[in-house]
C-alpha cells in the first residue's frame, strides 16, 4: 500500500474501532489519495479480523472516503477540487436551511460554549482540535434548526469536510477571522436574523472554499 503503518487498535474492539482507525488515517493524509486498501494487509496492521475491514470499508465507501474499482480493490479516494467544489454546492444549500431554522427559533448563542477553546487551540496550534470545535459549531446549527434531516446530511458528509481541511492545513495555517465569522452568525441565529445569518454563512462557506481548493488538483 505504501502507506505509513496503522496503530493497532484496541483487541476488546472491532468494527468501531477500525472504522475510527481507518477514517483518521485518511483524513489526515497517512492513507494518500489512490492508495490500494487490501484488507488483509490492513486487518494484519490493526490486529483485528478481516470481516470489521470489510465492513468498515462498505462504510467509508458510503462516507465517499473510499471507492471499489476494478482489478484493483478498494482504494483511497482522490482528493480533487472539482469534488470540493460540489460538495460546498450541497453544504452551502444545507447550511442555508439550518441557519434559517434556527434563527426563526431564536437560538442563544450557538458560539459562546466553544470559542474560548477555539482561540487556545489556534494558540497551540492544536489543528485536531481545531477542526473537531469548527465540526461542533456547524453541527450544533443542525440541531438549533430542530431539522433531523439536516442532522443526518451533515453526520453524512462531515468526514469528506474534515479531509479537505486537513488537507488544507497541511499548507496554511487555520485562519484567524474564521471565529470571529462563526460569532457573527451566531448573533445573527440569536437576534432572529435568517437573513442576516445565511448572508453570513454564505460568505463563510465560500470564503473557506476558495482557501482549500488552491491546494487541490482539478483532475
Amino acid at each position: 500500500m505504501n502507506v505509513t503503518p496503522l496503530r493497532a487498535i484496541d483487541p476488546t474492539s472491532t468494527y468501531d474501532a477500525v472504522l475510527d482507525a481507518l477514517r483518521e488515517a485518511i483524513l489526515t493524509g497517512r492513507l494518500a489519495a489512490g492508495a490500494r486498501l487490501v484488507q488483509e494487509e490492513l486487518a494484519e496492521q490493526l490486529g483485528a479480523s478481516r470481516i470489521p475491514v470489510r465492513e468498515a470499508l462498505r462504510t467509508l465507501e458510503a462516507e465517499g472516503l473510499v471507492r471499489f474499482e476494478r482489478n484493483r480493490g478498494a482504494v483511497v479516494t482522490p482528493l480533487l477540487a472539482s469534488q470540493a467544489r460540489n460538495l460546498y454546492r450541497v453544504r452551502a444549500a444545507l447550511e442555508d436551511v439550518a441557519v434559517e431554522q434556527a434563527a426563526q427559533a431564536r437560538v442563544p448563542d450557538l458560539c459562546a460554549p466553544l470559542h474560548a477553546r477555539a482561540l487556545a487551540a489556534a494558540d497551540g496550534r492544536d489543528l485536531a482540535a481545531l477542526i473537531r470545535l469548527d465540526r461542533a459549531f456547524h453541527e450544533s446549527i443542525g440541531r438549533a434548526s430542530g431539522n433531523p434531516y439536516i442532522e443526518r446530511l451533515q453526520a453524512q458528509y462531515w468526514s469528506q469536510i474534515e479531509r479537505v481541511m486537513h488537507e488544507y492545513l497541511r499548507f496554511e495555517r487555520y485562519p484567524e477571522h474564521v471565529w470571529e465569522e462563526h460569532r457573527a452568525i451566531a448573533a445573527a441565529i440569536e437576534a432572529g436574523r435568517a437573513a442576516t445569518a445565511r448572508r453570513l454563512m454564505r460568505r463563510h462557506l465560500a470564503a473557506s472554499l476558495t482557501a482549500v481548493i488552491g491546494h487541490l488538483p482539478e483532475e
